[in-house]
């Protein structure tokens, strides 16, 4: 498809061709610089950490992390997920919320968010699922509670997304036969989308 009659790239707005909306590579604990160990300790513990209620004096003991380290998107992607479990665990992981968040974790977080252009936030972009994109393939990385119930709040969306990763292209084909009067190429794309 010709990109000179003023249709967006995809690819300039992180769409993948083959995923949608979902990144392609999602990173791992083991693709992180060994640096970021205390993050990562935090979340693969951090349903014991709320459970117990550590988790605030856990965090505030770690030290406040440069974001150097982090060289792709994928791994800025991988740290802003777990940060932002961190800042939510942290906030309501006591008798009353807390009110400040400790540099180590907003510090970063905030860079990250900047980096990325999401906000400091969990968000649906931020959770961290494994691109295996088939639900009974799906799993989650990082949750609150460890629960099976949470785990699936979040895989049933990711899912459906997947689902519609090849849509992308389909409707930019039909806006390109659409600009190109080409009403049965149109017609076929449509057809195309009911089909999905």
């Amino acid at each position: 498809m010709a990109s000179d009659i003023g249709l967006p790239i995809p690819e300039a707005y992180n769409v993948s061709p083959r995923t949608g909306f979902l990144p392609e590579v999602v990173s791992c604990e083991s693709d992180l610089h060994p640096y970021y160990q205390p993050w990562i300790r935090v979340t693969q513990d951090l349903q014991n950490l709320i459970m117990d209620n550590r988790i605030r004096n856990v965090v505030d003991g770690i030290p406040v992390l440069s974001c150097e380290r982090l060289e792709t998107i994928s791994q800025r992607r991988k740290a802003y997920s777990m940060l932002g479990f961190i800042y939510h665990a942290y906030i309501w992981g006591g008798e009353e919320p807390a009110e400040v968040i400790p540099e180590s974790v907003s510090s970063p977080l905030l860079l990250i968010c900047k980096s990325l252009e999401l906000p400091p936030v969990v968000t649906y972009a931020g959770l961290d699922i494994k691109p295996l994109y088939r639900i009974d393939n799906l799993s989650t990385q990082i949750t609150f509670t460890g629960a099976i119930d949470e785990s699936w709040f979040y895989l049933v969306s990711v899912a459906i997304e997947a689902r519609g990763d090849p849509l992308v292209r389909v409707i930019l084909d039909a806006v390109h036969y659409a600009q190109g009067n080409e009403v049965n190429a149109v017609a076929a794309q449509l057809i195309c989308l009911l089909e999905r």
